[in-house]
């Protein structure tokens, strides 16, 4: 854990950090213009950008820097409508200009030695980084934006930033839009219209119509993010910011909106977390009063319910386990069984990018894959060997692991994700990810100094 200094700015927020209300609706709003008029998306998108500017420049706030990298993909694109030149300028100005402009705006004397005292762990890991993407290239171009460049940006921020966050402001902005993605999925033609926008190549720049993962009576909600996995991941954010912000009287509406969204993703990693989160909660709860007896009469009465209604809901739980006719383990075996042989010829690593570009290709059964995905864990030891995944596991628990359950459960919860899915590599959705993460590991630790204090 580090240096209480870190935690200490929490108490004392200042009364101009919160986020207007008038900037709050811009992003479920930009998410419907986005869908329902992307022609529009252009001019909505100026006005979120020179709106977010305005909040950190004059009123020095950092919620609109995580802001814009969460929500990039709803409008970026749509931005562009095509264009790669208006394409790279979105992307720059959302995603990498405001972190830059917020460092050299506030800057406070940052220096080796207060990196390594706050984050020293996540300091050294981001020199092996660098280090691996040296060996990598040409093949690690593409994760200096992927990998690289939001790790420094985290660690030059939390090496520095003395402010605490507008939690409830970030809170009505997932929930407004969580909201807004749930009844887009409910309205008429959700799964045309949708397949239609990602075949458009108005999202990626590519078409990627298998994001929505048609399976009959089911698809997969994708919300402002256009990917059921990224939707999961600030699903499962929402669910854990609001059991660690207490946001009465509207938590169990937050729970509710976040736990929908999460189903409706049928995400099976995001699912899988959310009950991690859901499991801690009602232990901590049990535990704390002292009620374990009724903790372990729940779990038998689940599963008598589950044995006796399985028939009758098989099929719906196949789809959501399932997505398709093979188990996740087994549609990640390939990938995680080459990259674990690349591992074992060279245990200190190949080189960050290595696997992400196969130029001859690798075939499995009867098809030819020319890049390793979706199996993270694999692929870590394989690229950056065995020094580099221990760190990244030390910095990802540095960032992560808090004194409450909150920061514990999801923690826990996305390693397990990332067996399957390749979250490091979301870029700076990974950036904004960590750092409100990361807050929720210093809400706790204020909270329980707090209370130490308090008790002594």
């Amino acid at each position: 854990m580090r240096s209480v200094t870190c935690g200490a700015p929490l108490a004392g927020m200042q009364k101009n950090s919160s986020l207007p209300w008038t900037y709050i609706v811009l992003f479920p709003l930009i998410q419907i213009i986005s869908y329902w008029f992307p022609s529009a998306s252009i001019i909505a998108a100026t006005i979120i950008l020179l709106y977010s500017y305005y909040l950190i420049i004059f009123r020095g706030l950092i919620e609109p820097i995580i802001l814009l990298a969460i929500f990039a993909r709803s409008f970026v694109g749509f931005s562009a409508a095509g264009n790669s030149v208006i394409y790279l300028f979105f992307n720059i100005a959302t995603n990498y200009a405001p972190t830059f402009l917020y460092s050299v705006l506030f800057y406070s004397g940052f220096s080796l030695q207060k990196l390594f005292k706050t984050n020293k762990l996540t300091g050294v890991y981001c020199i092996i980084l660098f280090i691996y993407l040296i060996i990598g290239l040409p093949g690690s171009i593409e994760s200096v934006t992927l990998r690289f460049i939001p790790m420094i940006a985290l660690t030059l921020i939390l090496s520095y930033h003395v402010k605490s966050f507008d939690i409830q402001g970030i809170l009505r902005v997932f929930r407004l839009s969580f909201l807004v993605a749930i009844i887009m999925y409910f309205a008429p033609g959700y799964l045309e219209k949708s397949t239609a926008i990602l075949n458009s190549n108005l999202v990626f720049g590519t078409e990627d119509s298998e994001a929505i993962s048609n399976l009959g009576y089911l698809f997969r909600a994708l919300g402002a993010w256009w990917d059921p996995r990224i939707m999961g991941l600030f699903g499962v954010l929402y669910l854990a910011m609001t059991f660690a912000a207490e946001t009465r009287p509207l938590r169990w509406v937050d729970v509710t909106i976040s736990l929908f969204g999460i189903f409706l993703t049928l995400s099976r990693g995001a699912i899988g977390t959310a009950l991690i989160i859901m499991a801690f909660y009602v232990i901590q709860k049990m535990w704390s009063q002292r009620k374990i007896k009724t903790l372990i009469l729940i779990v038998m009465i689940s599963a008598i319910f589950s044995a006796t209604t399985y028939n009758t809901y098989s099929e719906t739980i196949d789809q959501i386990l399932s997505i398709s006719d093979v188990t996740p383990f087994e549609q990640r075996a390939p990938f995680s069984d080459y990259a674990i042989d690349k591992f074992l010829n060279a245990p200190w690593g190949i080189g960050l990018g290595g696997l992400h570009r196969i130029d001859d290709g690798v075939n499995f059964g009867y098809t030819v894959y020319y890049s390793i995905t979706d199996a993270f864990h694999a692929i870590q030891l394989a690229e950056i060997g065995i020094v580099g995944y221990i760190l990244f596991i030390l910095s990802f628990k540095e960032l992560t692991w808090g004194l409450g359950w909150v920061s514990k459960a999801i923690s826990i919860g996305v390693v397990l994700q990332m067996v399957g899915t390749d979250i490091p590599n979301f870029g700076m959705i990974y950036f904004a990810f960590l750092m409100l993460v990361n807050h929720i590991v210093l809400i706790e630790h204020t909270k329980i100094s707090d209370l130490r204090k308090l008790t002594s």
